[in-house]
């Protein structure tokens, strides 16, 4: 939990995992199993329509569309 509070979990493509390279290697291996990515997070409160864990599993998923 002091991760969560201290940032470290961010949108994919934000961080410091290359996950294009990643995405990469995969495809070439012909990789056709399952991506199972997890996010973790601390709700203090309710947040906004579209903010907190939901803008961030958004982003991530953009960020995965793009890799395809």
């Amino acid at each position: 939990t002091d991760a969560v509070r201290e940032g470290v979990y961010v949108p994919l493509g934000d961080g410091d995992v290359d996950f294009r390279t990643i995405a990469s290697q995969l495809g070439a291996a012909h990789f056709e199993g399952w991506w199972v990515l997890e996010q973790d997070t601390i709700l203090t409160n309710e947040p906004a329509d579209n903010e907190g864990p939901i803008r961030d599993v958004l982003r991530s998923f953009q960020f995965l569309h793009t890799l395809s």
